[in-house]
């Protein structure tokens, strides 16, 4: 063999590729758009009935974004069958200029229970210097202060938890990258409560006869009655309303305690109905748990 003869690899010729490529043709074609719009209609359903699921309390205002907390993310889940599989968070020691701290991290599997084998995974941490577990800012540190010894770990452990489960199901359902302007169309708004006004005359529509009586005919905990040609709302807390929540619809305290008023809108009325069948389906749920468990 000749000593400059060099290493030539052979190549198979291509086969059947088109002998010119037209550099205009579309990336995608009218059959592909077609079925990115039909996804795009599934999409704004899921959307629609994962808002219903949920109340304002299950919303927070974070940084001036909506936050799915993880009771909101509960009431999803069994909506639409969405499982997971999330182990123990993971303690990681850390240490650094401003002094020692920890972190809790756990890493998920979340499913829709129709198509297990489609799974995605998701992660959740916590840290002890998280603002929820710290006690005001500190000028000298330049960050906010935190006093471990005050700290419950398991608090920032079950705080890992809860964070990865929230994101497993957002991820889901592609609930990430809200906004508030999205939420509005279903009477949820930031700092979680419904922002509407009350106006004068709340009160004394609420001493009425006309409210007094239908307060009589119904079996809910909440009733609309007529006050000087206007419609008010009435509520009192019981098991399916808590005081937190209707002061957060901003409705007014009444003279007797737990009693609370303001003028009719659809959003207050709709929000009540939603709390009250809420708080019913969780009362069954727990029945049937219950009931469930006995020998």
């Amino acid at each position: 063999m000749a000593t400059n003869e060099k290493d030539v690899r052979k190549v198979p010729a291509p086969v059947n590729l088109p002998a010119v490529v037209d550099e205009q043709a579309p990336f995608f074609t009218e059959d592909a758009i077609k079925a990115l719009e039909a996804q795009e209609k599934i999409n704004e359903r899921i959307r629609a009935i994962a808002f219903k699921a949920t109340n304002s309390r299950d919303w927070s205002n974070h940084g001036g974004n909506p936050y799915l907390e993880v009771s909101g993310s509960e009431k999803i889940s069994v909506k639409f069958g969405i499982a997971w599989d999330v182990p123990e968070p993971k303690r990681d020691n850390k240490k650094d200029s401003k002094g020692e701290y920890y972190v809790y991290g756990t890493t998920g599997g979340f499913w829709v229970s129709s198509r297990p084998h489609r799974r995605i995974t998701q992660t959740g941490t916590a840290s002890s210097r998280d603002p929820f577990f710290t006690h005001g800012f500190d000028e000298e540190m330049g960050c906010d202060r935190v006093v471990q010894e005050d700290i419950k770990e398991m608090d920032v452990k079950k705080k890992a938890t809860t964070n990865c489960i929230g994101r497993g199901v957002r991820s889901v359902l592609g609930l990430n990258k809200l906004t508030w302007e999205e939420l509005a169309q279903y009477g949820i708004y930031p700092d979680g409560h419904v922002n509407v006004d009350y106006k004068s005359g709340a009160a004394k529509a609420a001493e009425s006869k006309g409210a007094q009586t239908a307060q009589r005919k119904t079996k809910l905990p909440y009733w609309k009655s007529d006050y000087q040609g206007k419609v008010y709302i009435h509520a009192k807390t019981d098991d399916h309303l808590t005081d937190a929540f209707l002061q957060g619809l901003r409705m007014k305290p009444g003279k007797n305690a737990g009693s609370f008023s303001t003028i009719y809108t659809d959003t207050i009325w709709k929000a009540l109905e939603a709390e009250y069948a809420s708080a019913e389906e969780l009362k069954a749920q727990a029945v049937k748990d219950e009931e469930g468990g006995q020998p």
